[in-house]
């Protein structure tokens, strides 16, 4: 408390106490420390989620809680395209689809994509396809069952959220390797390059299967898994973007 209090004091910050919350980091299956934070004798409230520059952040690093949000978010978005599909042509859906939907669910998504299995962002692949019937009018099947959406995907050429989470990867392992991202980044993923095969990298060695699900690994091993399927298709020279590297 005292150095909380001595640091804010020495940069002359200017804090509202009813508005600061803190929050402890811990491990999914860690105990809920009961620490209390005081400042001046005011207690600061302690949360365990609390949205960061438009991101849910969850005190176990776990983000059911910024998707659940994010889901609602693009229910509500489908009741305005349920409007506007009414007074606007169809050569205009496609953009306001990339504009409302689109750039909600690509916002941070190589940070909170990663949230384990692929069922988790389940919730949210229903609620882009709900978006998709409701702005391109496609008719239900029956009474019971929506209509398909496959084929408006391929015809308009929108990702589903599942590839363009793979897209963001990929796009930024690339930048790590072009040194286009932070130093941090790049540092963190081109210490794992492989010297003896182009192109790829070597995943880092984890003790337990949670690491498996941190950016570094996943990333590594989407970025490993899109170069060899994209070689043995005859689509990329390995030697070519090696170069590049």
């Amino acid at each position: 408390t005292q150095k909380l209090s001595n640091y804010i004091d020495a940069n002359y910050l200017h804090i509202n106490l009813k508005k600061s919350k803190y929050m402890i980091f811990r491990s999914c299956k860690g105990t809920h420390d009961t620490q209390q934070l005081f400042y001046n004798d005011f207690e600061l409230e302690r949360v365990t989620s609390i949205k960061f520059l438009g991101i849910i952040l969850s005190d176990t690093l776990v983000w059911y809680d910024h998707i659940k949000s994010l889901t609602r978010k693009i229910s509500k978005i489908s009741g305005s395209l349920y409007k506007l599909k009414k007074c606007l042509p169809d050569e205009l859906m496609r953009p306001i689809y990339f504009a409302l939907v689109n750039s909600q669910l690509n916002y941070g998504l190589t940070l909170w994509g990663s949230s384990g299995s692929v069922s988790n962002l389940y919730p949210l692949f229903s609620a882009q396809k709900k978006s998709l019937r409701t702005l391109f009018h496609i008719p239900r099947i029956n009474r019971y069952c929506p209509g398909h959406t496959k084929s408006t995907f391929n015809k308009m050429h929108i990702p589903t959220i599942h590839n363009l989470y793979f897209l963001s990867v990929l796009t930024s392992v690339f930048k790590a390797i072009q040194s286009l991202s932070p130093k941090p980044v790049c540092d963190m993923l081109n210490i794992h390059l492989s010297r003896r095969k182009p192109a790829l990298f070597l995943l880092p060695m984890t003790r337990l299967s949670s690491h498996k699900k941190n950016f570094p690994y996943i990333s590594l091993k989407i970025w490993n898994t899109s170069i060899n399927v994209f070689s043995s298709l005859g689509v990329l020279d390995l030697y070519f973007l090696h170069g590049s590297i």
